[in-house]
């Protein structure tokens, strides 16, 4: 894979852990009025969608999202990454009729996006004449991909949500579009996505833990038109860690917010090489992640037999002068141990300090460093 910007999952996890206010006015806010957009003369396209078998696509949701950043799937435009959120009634939006044909009016025809029962997403460039006054032109979808994903990990939680990112970023033509399915599957069981559009994605299993979302067990997947691709988060070796926290103090968070109700230590396990907190270090592969409280005693999902770094940190609240910065807000204190999981046997105890850190100095996201998360 060539050099590519960093995906929307590791951009969000930013943003998830960043402070959200700041002085400076955003470049498209109200405060900046020399950045607002031209508006776009509005047209009128005309048009017919047909699946890859030449059946027309009938109730299929066409887009004319203009160069705006939005999420499309399911059938409609949502705010946000996730097709789980509120829908974007602001994106130019129609639907075919049992024939597959559309019309639809908007502020900019430079590419059309359809997402229909069959194929959930899949984006075009509109012809020059697509908006003249008698012109049709057609849109012919791919066979869509099939994904089967199973889920088999003890002590993971008795369902897992995944996070599925199509790779929008690397092509001019759909960048700043997003397609997130969020499919939830049973531990122990499988989900099956067969309306997937060709073409590389991502997929995580993805936690919420103390405030913060993270992607655990990252995947990159290259999925082909009209085929079924298999991925497992298996894990039927192995044991899991049950560690012991040493030097916790009352005040501790194991969020960068310092919310109250999020007392305890943030724990991370990750490849061997990660040695600082889970918003430097990144890059590196996420296994788990786990909050324990304030006794200090926490039990890992069960690892597949290997090294592993077992990293622990906490946060202090956040001080009055602090809460209007914005970037990335390290942990006031960390702890981590390197431990080898056996093919067998019992959960492998561990007991991990945690120690304040020696200089507490401003972080920045690192995608100057990196542009892909897998190199």
């Amino acid at each position: 894979m060539g050099q590519t910007t960093w995906p929307l999952a590791a951009i969000t996890f930013f943003a998830l852990c960043f402070n959200a206010s700041s002085d400076e006015a955003a470049p498209n806010s109200p405060a900046s009025p020399a950045a607002t957009p031209k508006k776009a003369e509005p047209v009128t396209v005309k048009g017919r969608v047909l699946y890859y078998d030449g059946a027309p696509a009938a109730n299929a949701s066409v887009f004319l999202p203009g160069a705006v950043s939005t999420t499309i799937g399911d059938g409609k435009a949502w705010q946000g990454i996730r097709s789980d959120m509120m829908e974007d009634k602001s994106v130019a939006k129609t639907t075919t009729d049992a024939d597959g044909r559309f019309e639809l009016s908007g502020g900019d025809a430079t590419r059309i996006v359809v997402s229909a029962p069959r194929l959930d997403f899949w984006v075009v460039p509109a012809p020059k004449d697509a908006a003249g006054k008698d012109s049709e032109f057609t849109i012919k979808l791919p066979a869509p991909g099939r994904l089967v994903v199973k889920y088999d990990i003890p002590g993971g939680a008795s369902e897992a949500k995944l996070f599925l990112q199509v790779n929008t970023w690397d092509s001019p033509l759909s960048r700043g579009l997003q397609c997130t399915p969020g499919p939830v599957v049973a531990n122990k069981g499988q989900v099956v996505l067969d309306n997937l559009p060709p073409g590389e994605c991502y997929l995580d299993r993805e936690k919420n833990i103390a405030w913060g979302t993270y992607f655990c067990d990252r995947r990159r997947l290259t999925i082909e038109s009209g085929k079924t691709l298999e991925c497992s988060f298996i894990r039927d070796r192995g044991t899991a860690v049950a560690g012991q926290v040493v030097g916790l103090k009352q005040e501790m968070r194991a969020s960068v917010s310092g919310a109250a109700d999020s007392a305890g230590v943030l724990v991370s396990v990750r490849s061997p090489e990660a040695k600082d907190g889970v918003l430097s270090d990144f890059e590196f592969p996420l296994f788990d992640i786990l909050k324990c409280g304030l006794d200090g005693r926490f039990k890992t999902e069960q690892l597949l037999p290997g090294k592993y770094a077992i990293v622990v940190e906490a946060w202090l609240p956040e001080k009055p002068e602090e809460m209007g910065s914005s970037g990335i807000r390290r942990s006031s204190f960390i702890g981590s141990t390197v431990i080898t999981v056996p093919e067998v046997g019992p959960p492998l105890p561990v007991t991990i300090e945690l120690k304040p850190r020696e200089k507490l100095s401003p972080s920045r996201p690192r995608n100057d460093e990196k542009t892909s998360p897998n190199g």
